[in-house]
């Protein structure tokens, strides 16, 4: 993806939760293999960027495919990452069934999750 591409991505869901928030919770479906020609790491730049719209006191949760290139920033911009454990992701519907059980465990002050 070029630069002129992510930018325009990025802010179409930003201005999306800008224009639509305040939020619970953010959760977010990504495949997590975006290649970019100016950064190594989209998804966590991306993240960083949703973080800066809802703030930090809005937990979040990303649903990523079994083969997903993790990052350090991912995992400590997100509080809940969950993986299919399928291909052809047959399991979309259990893992994220698993991932709200654990925001809803979260607002219920159960469970504090830090990846």
């Amino acid at each position: 993806m070029t630069g002129e591409t992510f930018e325009h991505v990025a802010n179409t869901l930003l201005d999306c939760l800008k224009n639509n928030g305040p939020f619970d919770a953010v959760c977010l479906a990504l495949h997590r293999a975006m290649a970019c020609t100016h950064v190594d790491d989209g998804e966590g730049g991306l993240l960083r960027r949703f973080g800066d719209v809802v703030g930090p006191d809005i937990p979040t949760l990303m649903i990523l495919v079994l083969h997903a290139n993790i990052t350090d920033q991912m995992a400590e911009l997100e509080d809940i990452i969950v993986i299919y454990q399928t291909y052809s992701h047959v399991d979309q519907y259990e893992f994220s069934s698993e991932a709200a059980e654990l925001l809803q465990r979260t607002f219920a002050g159960e469970i504090k999750p830090k990846t």
